[in-house]
């Protein structure tokens, strides 16, 4: 008996008719489907409206890898069907929409589990759902859900925020968590108490997820019946005393799930010290997760510092912004210590370079990092900004060796200057640059 004939054998005793509802293997005779539809979960997209006789129509999509940018894509076999449902009875869904589809036990039709709206809707839905017709650009989160017998001891601190995004040599989501030592994102090293590694999400062809650790041990996968869990035992090579069962006795489960992109330095729950782009004063703020407080949506501040337990030591950890310049250029309205340029047609140099107050100049230099051909490191001042003795702006590049180049726009409040016709040669020649500055 092959194992499809044991599990249908054992649905039979449990459903009665469930054989003459499920057919032959991998042959559907009921719901109005294909040949060849998958009996288990499988992926799927809606190719109509709902219509309150036969539900929704539906097509298997795959997860094709032969492509040079891998997609979910229809199957290229005709597997389609209608009949399907929603266990909510949403008659609301768009065709297009994607989801996971699998038999009713009742053999009555489908049962359609939306993962989140049609065609590129953001990736909002939770749990397994969210993992159907992932894009490139979004971003996950990984936490752990439970930690049993043996595994009673895994940190769950490691958990406060690991994200995953995509990464084209893995073909897959590599999982990362800030390092403020670095600073930067560095690859997460998940510690199960038997050993540690990093952790990849990738696809199989037919759009099962699997998520590896240290390159060699496969975790396993619950398909959606309690979210998008994967769960680790001996059975698939981790320390434990049982096999894996949703923590049960002797095992770990964690959870992959859709999630915004986490704005840099922040590293879970907490208050931060926080600053806008624009020069300002720092401030406390606190940023939760529950709220998307964390999400890298382009919010204007950055994270300077933290987290903190309270507002109180946040608030105490915030330097004052440094007082702005008074110059004859704008007398009636102060410049900040902290400007940005905007370098656009100027081929290599096109960027935005942060402009510090130092030596009775605006001024970026290599040591503050890279442009044109420059590498960072130097103190060469490639862009720089100066109210001369007849209270004129001006700006300069490589050091002082091209302009001035005068002002063609200027405003104080806002803070805005325009330079046309900028001339760069240090670090690459280019001409007929514009620059931006602002506050």
């Amino acid at each position: 008996m092959t194992d499809l004939e044991r599990r249908v054998a054992d649905l039979e005793r449990r459903v009665p008719g469930a054989r003459s509802a499920l057919g032959t293997p991998g042959t559907s005779t009921a719901f109005g489907a294909a040949a060849g539809v998958y009996r288990d979960r499988f992926p799927a997209e809606l190719t109509s409206a709902f219509d309150p006789a036969t539900g929704y129509s539906w097509e298997r999509v795959v997860l094709d890898r032969t492509l040079a940018n891998p997609e979910v894509v229809a199957a290229t076999a005709p597997q389609a069907g209608a009949y399907a449902f929603t266990p909510d009875n949403d008659e609301s869904l768009a065709a297009g929409t994607r989801g996971w589809l699998e038999a009713d036990p009742n053999a009555g039709g489908w049962l359609f589990l939306s993962a989140g709206g049609a065609g590129g809707a953001a990736c909002e839905s939770a749990g397994c759902d969210g993992l159907v017709g992932l894009e490139e650009e979004w971003c996950l989160k990984l936490s752990l859900a439970c930690h049993e017998g043996r595994f009673a001891g895994m940190g769950e601190e490691q958990f406060a925020a690991v994200f995953g995004w995509y990464d084209e040599v893995e073909e897959g989501w590599v999982f990362y968590v800030w390092d403020p030592e670095v600073p930067d994102w560095v690859e997460f090293e998940m510690d199960w108490g038997g050993g540690t590694g990093n952790v990849v999400l990738t696809f199989e062809a037919d759009g099962t997820p699997v998520l590896t650790v240290g390159g060699t041990l496969t975790m396993y996968y619950e398909p959606c019946a309690t979210g998008g869990r994967f769960t680790g035992g001996p059975r698939n090579g981790f320390t434990g005393g049982t096999a894996p069962e949703l923590c049960e006795p002797n095992a770990f489960t964690v959870v992959v799930e859709c999630s915004c992109c986490a704005i840099d330095s922040w590293q879970g729950d907490g208050f931060y010290c926080v600053e806008d782009t624009g020069p300002s004063d720092c401030y406390a703020v606190e940023l939760l997760e529950e709220n998307l407080d964390h999400c890298d949506d382009g919010d204007p501040f950055v994270i300077c510092s933290g987290p903190y337990a309270t507002q109180e030591l946040a608030e105490a950890a915030c330097p004052p912004a440094p007082p702005p310049i008074e110059t004859g250029c704008c007398p009636d309205d102060p410049v900040p210590q902290s400007l940005t340029a905007t370098v656009t047609s100027g081929g290599a140099y096109d960027g935005t370079y942060a402009l510090t107050y130092r030596s009775g100049v605006w001024s970026f230099i290599l040591d503050d990092g890279a442009i044109g051909s420059c590498g960072a490191g130097g103190t060469e001042a490639i862009l720089v900004l100066q109210c001369n003795g007849s209270n004129q702006w001006e700006f300069y590049t490589d050091d002082f060796v091209f302009g001035p180049f005068a002002v063609t726009t200027e405003a104080c409040d806002p803070f805005q200057l325009v330079f046309d016709n900028v001339n760069f040669s240090l670090c690459g020649l280019q001409t007929g640059a514009t620059v931006t500055v602002t506050a």
